[in-house]
């Protein structure tokens, strides 16, 4: 017979960044998708938060649009806009104490207004939507 093997106490160690083992999920990634799911304008399908090694997460989804009544028959507006618009959020490792990066699809309309300068992210320049008057950050606090 062969030894027993003696079971390790405690949590398992964490990969560090070098290694090519698993990412662990950030512990408030579970928390958002739920927080982004029970809203009324997105779509049902949303992905699952995908852990990044910086120690953040993304998640995708389909956010609803209200088009103008002429334009919801075709689903994009005259200027672009669809009736449902892919949606990245950005949560950096340091979530929830500073806020996500919302993005819209890098070939959205940069002429509208409300829109902050692009974010450069999985090498697409991403358009960043003004959805506040503010520091993103002031609203989680």
């Amino acid at each position: 017979m062969g030894k027993k093997s003696k079971k390790q106490k405690g949590r398992p160690k964490a990969k560090s960044p070098k290694d090519k083992g698993t990412i662990r999920l950030h512990l408030e990634a579970i928390s958002a998708l739920k927080i982004i799911q029970s809203h009324d304008a997105v779509n049902k399908n949303v992905s699952q938060p995908v852990p990044r090694r910086d120690g953040g997460f993304v998640i995708r989804f389909q956010m609803e649009v209200e088009l103008p009544s002429r334009a919801r028959r075709k689903g994009i507006s005259g200027t672009g806009v669809r009736s449902q618009e892919p949606v990245l959020m950005y949560f950096k490792s340091t979530y929830p104490f500073l806020a996500p990066r919302i993005m819209l699809r890098p070939d959205f309309n940069r002429s509208l207004p409300h829109l902050n300068p692009s974010f450069s992210f999985e090498n697409d320049d991403y358009v960043c939507p003004c959805v506040f008057d503010g520091n993103l950050d002031d609203l989680l606090h």
